[in-house]
C-alpha cells in the first residue's frame, strides 16, 4: 500500500469532506494508482468483509442486471475498503457493485483503499448513499441514529427524546431556549446531512413507530415515505394492510392514498360522549391546575413536569394533525 498524507483526526472529517476527497467510483471512470486520498487496487472479493451498512435493501432487478454487464464489460468503478491485516479489508461503500461482482462470478474488484475509524466509515457510507439517492428514508433515518450513537456515545432511544423535547421547546420558544451540549452535538450530525432539527422531529422520526409491513415496503422502494406515514394512521391491521396492498397494485397517487385514510379514520373514529372522552378529562384536570397555580406558585421540578406534559400534547396534535 502506497503512503498515504496525515489525515484530519475524525472530529474534524464531516461526511461530505470524507467523500468528496474520495476518488469518483461511477461506472465509466477507471481510479488509478494513488489517486486522490486512497490506492487503486485489484482485491479477491473473498478478501473483503462485509460490515453493517446503512442501505438494507436492494432492488434485485436492477442489481441482477449490473451483474449481468460485469459479466460482459468486466468490473467496473470501484469500491471504498479499509484495511483490517495482511490481505483482509472491509466494505466500506460499493455494496451494491460488490454484490453484483459476487452474483457475476467475478473473483476480484478494484477497490480504493484508506483508513477509516468507526465514526469515519459510518458517515462516509452515509454520506456516499445520500447523496447518490440510495438509501430509503428509514434507512437514513436509522443511519443517522446509529452514527450519533456511534460518534457522541448517545444511545439512540436518549437521542429521538432529546431531539423530541428540547427540539420541541426550543420551537415553542421561538428559539431562545437554552439546548443542552447533547443536543448540540445531534444538530450537528443533523446539519451535516442537510436535516433541519424539527424536519427530523416532526416529520422523519414517526416512520420509526409504523408497522413492519409498511416499513419494508418503503425500504423495497415500492411504497414513497408520505405514503408509508398517510397509512400508518389507520390502526386496524387488517384495513391497513388491504389499503397497502390497494396502493401498491392499483400505484395510487399519494392524493388518493391520503384521501383513502381520510375515509378509513373518519369511519373507523370511535364516538365518545362528552363526559367520557379523554380529552374531556384532561381538559377538567388543566381547569382543576388552573385553580390550584393561584392558591400556590409551582415549583421547579413541578414546572418541569407540566412542561413535559405540554410537549407531549402537542407532540399528539401534531401526529392527528391538528
Amino acid at each position: 500500500m502506497g503512503a498515504r498524507n496525515a489525515k484530519p483526526q475524525p472530529k474534524d472529517r464531516g461526511a461530505f469532506d470524507l467523500l468528496l476527497s474520495a476518488p469518483a467510483i461511477d461506472a465509466e471512470n477507471e481510479p488509478q494508482e494513488g489517486q486522490g486520498s486512497g490506492d487503486a487496487k485489484w482485491i479477491p472479493l473473498q478478501h473483503i468483509k462485509t460490515r453493517h451498512q446503512p442501505r438494507r435493501f436492494f432492488d434485485q432487478g436492477k442489481l441482477q442486471e449490473l451483474a449481468d454487464s460485469f459479466k460482459v464489460q468486466g468490473f467496473k468503478g470501484a469500491i471504498n475498503v479499509r484495511p483490517l491485516g495482511e490481505d483482509t479489508y472491509e466494505l466500506i461503500a460499493g455494496e451494491r457493485r460488490y454484490r453484483a461482482a459476487s452474483i457475476a462470478g467475478l473473483t476480484e474488484v478494484r477497490c480504493l483503499i484508506d483508513d477509516y475509524t468507526d465514526e469515519e466509515a459510518l458517515r462516509f457510507a452515509l454520506a456516499e448513499n445520500l447523496l447518490r439517492e440510495d438509501l430509503s428514508k428509514l434507512e437514513e433515518i436509522e443511519g443517522i441514529l446509529e452514527l450519533i450513537e456511534l460518534e457522541h456515545h448517545i444511545p439512540q432511544e436518549k437521542a429521538i427524546w432529546l431531539i423530541q423535547s428540547e427540539g420541541h421547546h426550543r420551537k415553542r420558544s421561538g428559539g431562545s431556549a437554552s439546548p443542552s451540549d447533547e443536543f448540540h452535538k445531534i444538530e450537528a450530525i443533523l446539519d451535516h446531512f442537510g436535516i433541519a432539527v424539527e424536519t427530523f422531529r416532526a416529520k422523519y422520526l414517526k416512520a420509526l413507530k409504523l408497522p413492519q409491513e409498511l416499513k419494508t415496503a418503503h425500504m423495497e422502494g415500492k411504497l414513497s415515505f408520505h405514503a408509508a406515514l398517510a397509512l400508518g394512521k389507520i390502526k386496524d391491521e387488517v384495513t391497513r394492510k388491504r389499503l397497502l396492498k390497494e396502493t401498491l397494485t392499483d400505484k395510487l397517487s399519494l392524493r388518493l392514498v391520503q384521501e383513502r385514510v381520510q375515509e378509513s379514520t373518519a369511519r373507523k373514529t370511535p364516538q365518545h360522549t362528552s363526559e367520557t372522552s379523554p380529552i374531556h378529562g384532561v381538559g377538567e384536570a388543566f381547569k382543576r391546575l388552573k385553580k390550584a397555580q393561584k392558591k400556590t406558585e409551582l415549583n421547579a421540578q413541578q414546572t418541569k413536569k407540566l412542561s413535559k406534559i405540554q410537549s407531549l400534547m402537542e407532540s399528539l396534535l401534531e401526529e392527528i394533525g391538528a
